[in-house]
């Protein structure tokens, strides 16, 4: 998972790991073109069975374009989406102030 710190996904820096789930990693990362840092989503490769990714990339896909459709303050607004090595990515608004698991730990 380390492998992704540092590593350049079209124009997005990778600078940190801020959170993973059973399938995908969120990471922080470095938007060159428009000079701001976003959280970045991606599939972890080694999640899923080679059997399952088409199934897997396409509901991620999916995602992306719902999570895209949809506009309000307590939702993240979705900027960009693409493949790294096979491995589809969502490129989201980065929040601060922790995970909701945090926050709901701390309730």
């Amino acid at each position: 998972m380390n492998d992704y710190i540092g590593a350049q996904i079209g124009r997005y820096h990778i600078t940190e790991i801020i959170g993973k789930g059973g399938l995908s990693l969120v990471c922080k990362a470095f938007d060159s073109l428009l000079e701001r840092y976003v959280a970045l989503k991606i599939i972890r490769e080694d999640s899923i069975s080679p059997n399952a990714q088409p199934k897997i990339s396409s509901r991620f896909a999916d995602e992306a374009k719902t999570l895209a459709m949809l506009n309000h303050p307590n939702i993240v607004q979705v900027y960009d989406f693409g493949k790294y090595k096979g491995a589809p990515y969502i490129v989201m608004e980065l929040l601060g102030g922790g995970s909701l698991k945090q926050k709901m730990d701390h309730t």
